[in-house]
């Protein structure tokens, strides 16, 4: 059995108390924690834009088993690309991870100003 992990950053129905948390059974859930950027209503799921001069988006990083990385990518699908990314935890410390970051044009969809999507418990 592969004992490897990843560490992941999730901002939207992957989170505890979001519609598909489901996916991240099998993960361990390691902190709350902040990535820069913006948040956008695509439908009943966000998608997010890194950028480092924007707001705070509230998420959750989890430690994932390298088999569950495929599965993950296919859940969220090729709106999405995998990217390595810096979140900042509750702590203030600095956490190299991965996003699914949105891929597709933004013109259109409602931006998300307070970086929650959940609006449950963030930094």
């Amino acid at each position: 059995m592969n004992t490897e992990s990843e560490l992941v950053f999730v901002y939207g129905t992957l989170r505890r108390g979001g519609s598909n948390h489901g996916h991240m059974d099998g993960s361990s859930h390691i902190s709350h924690a902040n990535a820069k950027g913006h948040l956008y209503q695509v439908d009943w799921y966000p998608g997010l834009v890194i950028d480092p001069q924007g707001h705070e988006v509230a998420g959750e990083v989890y430690s994932v088993p390298s088999e569950m990385m495929d599965d993950l990518d296919q859940y969220e699908g090729p709106e999405y690309k995998r990217i390595k990314g810096t979140v900042t935890n509750c702590a203030g410390e600095s956490l190299d991870v991965w996003i699914w970051e949105w891929k597709k044009p933004t013109d259109g969809l409602k931006k998300i100003p307070n970086g929650d999507w959940l609006l449950a418990e963030s930094c």
